[in-house]
């Protein structure tokens, strides 16, 4: 199964210690998940690493977990959320409630956080 995370889902475990790629396998009993990125999500996060205090230091973080995971970065041109609505990801990781909507509505497949713990719709 292929798994897209969007930025704010990418920042989850190192602002809340959670294991998304552990939890997300466990989740839907797959351990052969591989997971992905939006080229504009690279670019988000390295705008925010640029910046000082908690979140330039959570971002630098979240970056170089991307990296020691081999996460692969998927090419985009559109805007991020219109790229990940049109992605072929099996499913789609993100806490956005609009773009879980629009997920949903396109078929995607949706893993959210709800309550400290991972769901899928």
């Amino acid at each position: 199964m292929k798994v897209l995370l969007d930025t704010n889902f990418a920042l989850l475990p190192i602002q809340q210690r959670i294991d998304v790629f552990n939890e997300s396998e466990k989740l839907v009993n797959d351990d052969t998940m591989s997971f992905s990125v939006l080229s504009g999500t690279i670019q988000e996060l390295k705008h925010l690493a640029a910046k000082p205090g908690k979140i330039g230091l959570q971002a630098r973080g979240t970056l170089a977990l991307l990296e020691e995971k081999k996460v692969e970065i998927t090419p985009s041109k559109l805007k991020v959320d219109d790229a990940t609505v049109a992605s072929d990801a099996d499913a789609v990781c993100t806490n956005d409630k609009e773009l879980g909507r629009r997920l949903r509505r396109a078929g995607k497949r949706v893993i959210m956080l709800h309550k400290g713990r991972l769901k899928f719709s």
